[in-house]
């Protein structure tokens, strides 16, 4: 959906700027859209995980199979992994559905770090599949020392 807005955008300014001309402010616009427009496209292609290095792990965004961004995690405090299920629901508006009561239930698989007591706990992720919560939880189990328990 970013890319075609960012593609239409860009598509739409090229053609304005080269109709009237390039002034100076008309450019700066130009080129702030532009640099827009890159931005939503990397965004589009960004997608979230896991990696170990350096005997360290970290939440990475990958764009392809590069990091672009990480984050190192704590884990120091942390002595069990474990993946909390969430109940969502979203509800539509009476007056744009022609039927009342349209109501859309899914759950959000969030992997945490727990502490010895269980009392205070660090979100890793939220993932929309059980499969993908519990091979993220697996591969936490594997590259550290904390263990990955079902609730």
């Amino acid at each position: 959906m970013f890319r075609l807005f960012s593609m239409g955008l860009f598509l739409f300014l090229t053609t304005v700027n080269l109709k009237m001309g390039f002034t100076p402010l008309s450019t700066v616009v130009y080129i702030f859209f532009v640099l827009l427009c890159i931005f939503l496209q990397i965004q589009t292609y960004l997608y979230i995980g896991l990696a170990f290095k350096d005997e360290k792990l970290y939440k990475c965004h990958f764009l392809g199979k590069e990091i672009f961004y990480k984050k190192e995690l704590i884990t120091k405090d942390a002595h069990d992994v474990v993946i909390l299920r969430f109940k969502m629901r979203q509800s539509t508006n009476r007056r744009l559905s022609p039927s009342a009561g349209i109501n859309l239930k899914y759950y959000i698989y969030e992997v945490h770090l727990l502490n010895e007591k269980h009392n205070n706990r660090n979100r890793i992720m939220s993932l929309d599949n059980p499969e993908s919560a519990i091979s993220a939880a697996n591969f936490i189990e594997q590259h550290t020392t904390l263990f990955y328990t079902n609730l």
